[in-house]
């Protein structure tokens, strides 16, 4: 049996002159150039973005949440990967009037740090990305196991039973500034020395956070920055009991920066 093979059209065998314009527009389009150490542009607009040269990108500086970096021309066919290794979220820009998930090449999308994202062009003028509409790689899942830390760079929606424990946790300093960092929201302090506290984590709307103090002193508890405890100041704290009946609250965030506190009252018997 004879292969036959077929050259795909317009490739013609053979050596022949080729028009300094038509080489031109075979290489202008980037198809294996890197860039490494890249710095996102700082005025964070379109025009002040860094542009990108290559088809595989690094990020390595992104000074300020926003700094950004602009794609090559949108054609038909290419596709451009940025791995945004800096430390904050990148704005990702269009070139010109290309489009980016069909959100303005000006407006651009945000494309979150530790992320790899894929830009691919299949029609002149637009980009699509293998993530969601903000850059991050999102999507539907049954089950997500995940080994390590988890950054959100927005507010999450979650439905259903979302916690983290920590049991015996101890309680350390006399004021804000060094007391406990609670991570968690179901929190058992341990040991709690005299006149020592915990710092719930910074309030975001939704969040709840549960103290229990089975240690030996009352519990001074704070919030964080410039939050709110049932309207006192978070440097301020308020008084967790150590006895049965006073000692554990759930901590409920209403709204921004505000806690509002519930005691759970005696131990079932």
């Amino acid at each position: 049996m004879t292969a036959t093979l077929a050259n795909p059209t317009p490739f013609l065998p053979g050596f022949r002159l080729m028009d300094g314009s038509d080489l031109n527009a075979a290489l202008a389009y980037p198809l294996v150039a890197a860039g490494d150490g890249i710095v996102a542009g700082t005025t964070q607009t379109q025009a002040g973005a860094t542009v990108l040269s290559g088809r595989f990108n690094k990020i390595a500086t992104v000074g300020t949440t926003g700094d950004g970096v602009a794609l090559p021309a949108a054609k038909a066919g290419a596709s451009v990967l940025i791995y945004n290794g800096g430390a904050n979220s990148a704005q990702v820009y269009g070139n010109g009037t290309d489009t980016i998930n069909d959100i303005a090449g000006a407006t651009g999308i945000a494309q979150g740090a530790a992320t790899a994202v894929e830009y691919f062009c299949p029609v002149a003028g637009k980009w699509y990305t293998n993530a969601g509409s903000g850059g991050t790689n999102a999507g539907s899942f049954t089950t997500l196991h995940a080994t390590g830390a988890v950054t959100m760079d927005a507010a999450a929606t979650v439905a259903g039973l979302f916690a983290q424990s920590g049991a015996t946790v101890s309680t350390a300093g006399t004021n804000r500034a060094t007391a406990t960092a609670l991570t968690k929201n179901l929190n058992e302090l341990g040991t709690v020395g005299s006149g020592e506290g915990a710092v719930l984590p910074a309030a975001v709307v939704g969040m709840s956070v549960m103290v229990a103090n089975k240690g030996a002193n009352n519990a001074v508890i704070y919030a964080a920055g410039s939050d709110t405890i049932d309207g006192t100041a978070g440097a301020t704290g308020v008084t967790l009991g150590h006895t049965a009946g006073t000692n554990s609250c759930m901590f409920f965030c209403v709204a921004a920066a505000t806690w509002i506190s519930a005691k759970l009252g005696a131990v079932a018997s």
